[in-house]
This record gives structure tokens, C-alpha cells and sequence, in this order.
């Protein structure tokens, strides 16, 4: 599967105008009022550089969200940082789930699905409620087994606890929920300089996820999604018919991380993950 997305999308250059959900908005064929919740034929020349184009867009989105959430966490801002990270996250599995050709936007208030199937491309409706669960489940569906360096990533293409929604739900119970999440507020100094401490610790390796509890836990897994987002563009990039394409996105990377990313150990670390480590 991992050789079929390289050999996919080299061939477009991600740079485009609009972007899935305009392919959608201005197809001729299908109008937004004849799509239905059961799937049905979409043909589209422009989608898979649009696909492309939005791939790129999520890793920049998920790196950035991931800088500011370590910044929030390291100023003992937990729950907003638990929240920011969470994005980096979603950012990354919606890069991810594009590269399989399949994503999910939204129209106004209609919001559909549209997956690659043999050679042609299937559209329906989605539920707009729970929106996040389908993108997950979607997620860990297209990444079950998945063929690339399974050894390091093996983590991350299965759910935590066998529970598809983990994320979500942790994000929704720290965010909404009244009895949890935002205990900041209310902790004295002393706690949360302890509390830094204990949920800032950098346990990312190389070659191998090393689990020890929630926060840590959270932080590591973020870091190896948007590695893996990173890698593969990295992989589908080396063949890329269209280097110059390819050189510009890449020092646009680099620029931006240089300027959010304080830490020069994190600098060296997300920029080698844009170069295939």
C-alpha cells in the first residue's frame, strides 16, 4: 500500500487552485443537492492534486498546532494545551487519511465523504454530528497492517485500548466536561511547577514507542503521527516530478519551524522527520 501512495502521487505537484471541497462544489455532474448518504460515482481530473495539496497543508497545520501545544503545556496551561495537541493529531491522521485519496470536507452546512475506489473516485453525505469519531475510525481502518516501517509506527496504526475514540473523547472530557479538565486554574504554583515536570517529559525514540502514563503517552504518539505524515511526504517527495515544487514546500517548512520552535533539540528532530528520519 505505502509503495502504491509514492508511485500516486509523484506525479502531481500539490500545487493547485481550490481544494477538494471545490472539486466537489463546482462538478457539473453531480450537484450538491443530488448527493445522497450512499455512495455514487465522482469523476474529477483535479482531485488527486487537490488530495495532494491538502496532504501538505495538514502536516503544516499538525506541526504547528504541536510546537504551540508544548509551548502552552511547559507554561502549565494543561488543559489548553491537551486540547492544542489533540488538533496536532487530528491535522495529521486528516493528512494521512488523504494520502489513501479519501477524505472528508465540509460545503456550507453539508459535509461528505469522498474515497478513491478502483479508478474513480465515490462521494456520499456524512453525518454532521461525531464528525471526529467517523475521521478515527476512518484513520485506524485505512492504517490497520499498514506496510510502511511497521516496526517503528506500529503503535499508531492501532487504536488505544482497542477504543477508536480515545483522543476524541479525551479531548471532549478535558474540554467540556465541568467536573474535568482546567484544574490549573485552581492548583497553587508549587503543583503545577510539579506537574510541568512530570507531563513535559520528552520520551520520544528514534526506533521504538516507549509508553509510561496519559500525558507522556499523548505527547509521544502526537509526535510519531506527524512524523509518519511527514516521512511518507518526504518518501513521495524524492520522486516527485516536480522538484522545484518540492524544494519550495520544504524551506517554507523549515522557515516556519525556525521561527516557532525555540528548542533546538525539537528544531533538528521535526527537521529530519522532513527528510525521511
Amino acid at each position: 500500500m505505502f509503495h502504491k501512495i509514492v508511485a500516486n502521487f509523484r506525479e502531481v505537484s500539490g500545487v493547485c487552485e481550490g481544494f477538494v471541497k471545490d472539486a466537489v462544489r463546482t462538478n457539473p455532474a453531480l450537484p450538491l443537492s443530488l448527493i445522497t448518504h450512499k455512495f455514487q460515482p465522482f469523476y474529477s481530473n483535479e482531485l488527486k492534486n487537490k488530495f495532494f495539496k491538502e496532504v501538505n497543508l495538514y502536516l503544516d497545520k499538525a506541526m504547528y498546532q504541536y510546537i504551540i501545544s508544548r509551548s502552552l503545556l511547559h507554561e502549565g496551561i494543561f488543559s489548553w494545551g491537551a486540547v492544542t495537541q489533540y488538533y496536532a493529531n487530528f491535522f495529521a491522521i486528516s493528512g494521512l487519511i488523504r494520502l489513501h485519496e479519501n477524505g472528508f470536507s465540509r460545503i456550507g452546512n453539508l459535509d461528505v465523504e469522498v474515497q478513491q475506489q478502483s479508478d474513480i473516485y465515490e462521494i456520499r453525505k456524512t453525518k454532521t454530528e461525531g464528525l471526529h469519531r467517523i475521521v478515527w475510525s476512518k484513520f485506524y481502518a485505512l492504517y490497520k497492517g499498514f506496510d510502511y516501517k511497521p516496526q517503528i509506527f506500529y503503535t499508531v496504526y492501532s487504536p488505544i485500548n482497542n477504543n477508536n475514540y480515545f483522543e476524541s473523547d479525551r479531548r471532549n472530557d478535558i474540554n467540556y466536561n465541568p467536573a474535568s479538565g482546567y484544574q490549573e486554574i485552581y492548583q497553587t504554583y508549587s503543583t503545577v511547577k510539579s506537574l510541568i515536570k512530570e507531563r513535559t517529559k520528552d520520551a520520544y525514540s528514534a526506533d521504538k514507542i516507549e509508553l509510561a502514563n496519559e500525558w507522556i503517552d499523548s505527547d509521544t504518539r502526537t509526535q510519531y503521527r506527524i512524523r509518519l505524515l511527514a516521512n511518507i511526504i518526504s518518501e513521495i517527495d524524492a520522486l516527485s516530478h516536480f522538484p522545484t515544487h518540492v524544494k519550495e514546500r520544504l524551506i517554507n517548512r523549515e522557515k516556519f519551524i525556525q521561527r516557532y520552535e525555540t528548542d533546538k533539540r525539537y528544531r533538528v528532530r521535526f527537521l529530519g522527520w522532513l527528510t525521511g528520519e
